[in-house]
């Protein structure tokens, strides 16, 4: 079945699944964490925020370092820095200790990758498999990461029960979780470290010591950085965290609940990066996107008037069975928009956008919430993500841009 992948491919399949699966429950477990210790939307907003933009200025690092001082190694700093944040938290119960671990830049307040993983996997997928099926490969390593996501979720309800050997202490209970997401970061390591020289970039390139994008892969890239900004700016405003957060507010779930509702999410969204590889070679990269994006961001801004528990799981879960179909697609879209020496760096520069205009939506939160209610965030986020599904369809006119000669 993935015969197309090479040795290394899969080892990244099986990375991204490892830290998919502690991505699961700690986006569900990281809102009612910062509630415990009396943080409200807003500064649980400002929490979640700094995180996003961490994970950015490390994404900026990917960019400008992984090239020179090697894939491998940079990937392994970022898994032991994501287990230092796991650390942190589980070894500390105050917000101050939540910013400190924020601050590391390996915090993911979401099932999806935000952080430097992301950037240099997804230069790396191109050389680990058959360049003919690039869909595909993007497509399994997406699904792998959504897959491990829903089967974490599952574990949410972990912490109730580790709770019950610590007194009942919720806070200890999700303490052990923390820890868990600490080892995954460790296993990251020791994967990257796994790899062999293929996934690195040609030794020709890398001698130069900095390798700047063209023109034409300035132009191409600093186009599709603009339009990744406003998509992901919305996106920020409705992170997982701040979903579950809704969900607990509005409807007051428990926690078990509310780790069956993710993991029916993230199940759908899993099965629904495979329909998009189907959809690629008929639609083009950029139809894809767009033409399974716009009914995703309907069911989003509809959630801000869900009635009941009932409804709002119902829209939430339809809107991802195809809200996800355009992260293979877009993340294909990069790499082959650019030379193969300038993956790396379009893969960091958009990444680091996209991070960075992301860690700004939570810090709106709490000031939609204190005009628009709770639920407002998720009407504003729609409306904006619609704008940016018509903005990419108008700048390309349906067709992906083609990468310049090598």
């Amino acid at each position: 079945m993935l015969d197309f992948l090479t040795r290394d491919g899969k080892v990244l399949l099986v990375a991204r699944s490892v830290r998919g699966v502690t991505y699961g429950f700690v986006s569900v477990l990281l809102a009612t964490y910062l509630g415990l210790l009396g943080a409200d939307e807003t500064l649980s907003g400002v929490v979640l925020g700094i995180a996003l933009l961490s994970g950015a200025v490390l994404n900026v690092a990917a960019s400008r370092f992984a090239d020179r001082v090697g894939r491998r190694r940079f990937l392994a700093l970022a898994g032991l820095l994501m287990a230092a944040s796991g650390a942190v938290l589980a070894l500390t119960s105050t917000l101050p200790g939540a910013v400190a671990a924020a601050l590391l830049g390996a915090l993911t307040p979401t099932a999806m990758e935000v952080g430097p993983f992301l950037s240099v996997e997804q230069a790396m997928l191109p050389q680990a498999g058959d360049p003919a099926r690039g869909p595909d490969a993007y497509a399994w390593y997406n699904l792998s990461g959504a897959l491990a996501a829903a089967f974490g979720a599952l574990l949410t309800g972990l912490a109730s029960f580790f709770a019950l050997s610590a007194g009942g202490d919720l806070v200890a209970g999700i303490h052990v979780m923390f820890w868990g997401y600490a080892a995954a970061g460790a296993a990251s390591a020791v994967l990257a470290l796994m790899l062999s020289d293929a996934v690195e970039l040609d030794p020709a390139s890398r001698a130069e010591g900095k390798v700047p994008l063209s023109p034409e892969g300035r132009r191409v890239v600093g186009r599709l950085t603009a339009l990744f900004a406003l998509d992901s700016f919305a996106g920020g405003m409705i992170i997982r965290t701040f979903t579950a957060l809704w969900f607990t507010v509005r409807f007051a779930p428990s926690v078990e609940v509310l780790g069956l509702v993710f993991f029916a999410a993230n199940t759908l969204s899993a099965l629904s990066y495979l329909i998009a590889a189907r959809l690629v070679p008929k639609l083009g990269l950029v139809r894809t996107m767009v033409y399974t994006h716009v009914p995703s961001n309907i069911l989003l801004a509809l959630m801000a008037f869900a009635p009941t528990f009932e409804v709002g799981v119902g829209l939430f879960l339809a809107r991802m069975s195809v809200g996800s179909m355009d992260v293979a697609p877009r993340q294909q879209l990069v790499v082959s928009a650019v030379a193969p020496r300038e993956r790396t760096a379009a893969a960091g520069i958009t990444n680091t956008a996209r991070n960075i205009a992301q860690s700004g939506g939570p810090f709106v939160i709490g000031p939609i919430v204190a005009v628009a209610a709770i639920g407002g965030p998720f009407l504003v986020a729609g409306v904006l993500k619609l704008a940016y599904d018509a903005s990419l369809l108008r700048a390309f006119g349906g067709a992906a841009p083609r990468a310049p000669d090598s």
